[in-house]
């Protein structure tokens, strides 16, 4: 796996073709009739059901705020639930302008829409190639946003020119970028191949200005500062897409649905699983799905999900997506784990905590060893060293050190004066030293991105193979279904031997992935220590 040639890896951010448009909306906030759609345009041959959108592009809480992007899924009703229209919306609203200018907030004169559209990932194009960072699914779930820019610059000139009868430069828009469905180059039909010559000829046609604003990165853009702000939690999280369970993320009232939705994002991706570079073979996704922003609306959808992924064909066993309606918290059937932020958690002079909890309450925290590699990641990936006080602070997401591993390192201490340590302290499989020649405070906020995506790319890879040699080593001395084994195991993996957690996510691992059942014993702790 090379990570190395960024420029490659990033290709396809310089195609000029984007994926064609399904359908545009506009939705509005009615102060008499709710949410409602006030305009749409779709393909005739698209047989698509808004039902909702308006809710989806106007979630709960986004009146707050005075203008946001806001990422969704649409379920197509034609075939199963793991199929979906991928959909993104810009938000505006005048009244922060109003109240600006000193005036008394009229509620007639507050206007409040989200212009949208929606993609079918589905087309075939040929500019989203695999690679070793992406799968071509995540250049689909958005590709969409390749349109925000000119979401918000045709949405502002709207408002601009209040005109809200007229939706000529909508249609217009839709028209020069709408899909269109051609005939397979082998002449066969009812294939969804878009000839992206045509489409490019088609958009350098256009009168429409088309916003040059690359929008190709920025949720990629967002994981190092989701990674200071998550703190050593992440790990946790990535756990938990490696158990293919459902993470649902809490945005508080007026938090930014654009930056919660690039987490959404950013979990999947460190997440995937690259199965050609590993020598564990299973039957699970590589991915995780993002279903970015959900709502009450989406309850049936949510319960059609979670009813058929005990099927065995089924694409989508799993998902990560935010919301803002708090009354899905108590709603602990359609999750697994919860990652609830606080109110202005996403300003960066905030220094409030998340909370990470299971859907029984159990409040979830990060092992000693992660909060650990949390600050290795911190201080050569991101170069930033952690200061005293934010250690005390990141102290209060991690487990307390256990009292074995206490009495192990105060024995080290007292006997060597400090001068030896425990080898589980020194084992750690996944080394940090692949960063240190990118270690410039110079460097792009792109080479961040990209070592953050390795790093996480070969945790899982050496995770799965580590589990899968040891299935492979059992095997060899004993047929039975049992795997037994010692602390020692987990250091190897590059987790907590003396965590409880993770002793408990290695078996989970082992029973969901491959099916095995695997017994630690706990007492044999002297091994990991020597």
């Amino acid at each position: 796996m090379d990570y190395n040639d960024v420029s490659s890896r990033f290709d396809f951010m310089k195609s000029t073709t984007r994926f064609p448009i399904s359908c545009i909306f506009l939705s509005q906030f009615d102060m008499k009739r709710g949410n409602v759609i006030v305009w749409s345009k779709l393909n005739e041959n698209c047989n698509i059901n808004l039902q909702g959108t308006e809710f989806k592009s106007l979630p709960s809480g986004v009146h707050e705020v005075s203008d946001d992007v806001i990422n969704f899924i649409l379920p197509k009703e034609e075939t199963s639930s793991h199929d979906h229209y991928y959909g993104v919306a810009y938000y505006r609203q005048n009244g922060q302008e109003i109240v600006k200018k000193g005036k008394q907030v009229d509620r007639n004169e507050v206007k409040m829409y989200a212009l949208g559209i929606l993609i079918d990932p589905n087309l075939s194009l040929k500019c989203y190639p695999d690679d070793e960072i992406f799968s071509s699914r995540h250049h689909k779930y958005i590709s969409c946003n390749e349109y925000v820019g000119d979401l918000k610059k045709l949405l502002s000139d709207w408002l601009q020119n209040e005109k809200y009868d007229d939706f000529s430069t909508f249609e217009s828009f839709y028209n020069t970028n709408k899909k269109t469905i051609v005939k397979a180059d082998d002449g066969s039909s009812g294939s969804k191949t878009i000839r992206s010559s045509e489409l490019t000829d088609d958009i350098e046609d256009t009168p429409v200005p088309i916003a040059n604003i690359n929008n190709k990165l920025l949720m990629l853009e967002h994981l190092p500062f989701w990674i200071k702000k998550i703190g050593p939690l992440i790990f946790p999280l990535w756990k938990s897409c490696l158990l293919n369970e459902k993470i649902l993320i809490l945005n508080p009232l007026g938090g930014s649905f654009e930056l919660c939705n690039s987490l959404v994002y950013c979990i999947s991706l460190i997440s995937l699983i690259h199965k050609k570079n590993m020598k564990a073979k299973d039957e699970y996704d590589d991915f995780i799905s993002p279903l970015f922003t959900i709502g009450v609306n989406d309850i049936d959808f949510l319960n059609k999900v979670i009813k058929e992924s005990g099927n065995s064909d089924y694409q989508m066993s799993s998902f990560v997506a935010c919301t803002s309606d708090e009354v899905l918290a108590y709603r602990p059937e359609l999750y697994d784990i919860m990652l609830k932020l606080p109110p202005n958690f996403m300003s960066n002079d905030n220094d409030t905590l998340p909370k990470l909890v299971r859907n029984d309450g159990e409040i979830i925290k990060a092992t000693p060893h992660e909060l650990e590699i949390y600050e290795k990641l911190m201080n050569i990936i991101m170069n930033e060293k952690i200061s005293p006080s934010q250690r005390s602070k990141l102290e209060k997401l991690t487990e307390p050190v256990s009292w074995v591993q206490y009495l192990i390192d105060g024995f080290y201490l007292c006997t060597t004066a400090g001068y030896l340590k425990a080898a589980y302290r020194n084992k750690s499989t996944m080394s940090f030293t692949m960063f240190y020649e990118n270690n410039d405070e110079n460097e792009t906020k792109l080479n961040v991105v990209l070592n953050l995506i390795k790093y996480f790319h070969f945790k899982t890879v050496m995770l799965l193979n580590q589990v899968q040699a040891m299935i492979e080593s059992n095997e060899c001395h004993n047929s039975s279904d049992v795997i037994h084994t010692s602390p020692v195991s987990l250091t190897e993996m590059d987790l907590d031997c003396f965590s409880e957690q993770d002793i408990d996510f290695v078996e989970k691992l082992i029973s969901k992935r491959f099916k095995r059942n695997l017994v630690v014993n706990n007492g044999d702790y002297f091994r990991a220590a020597c």
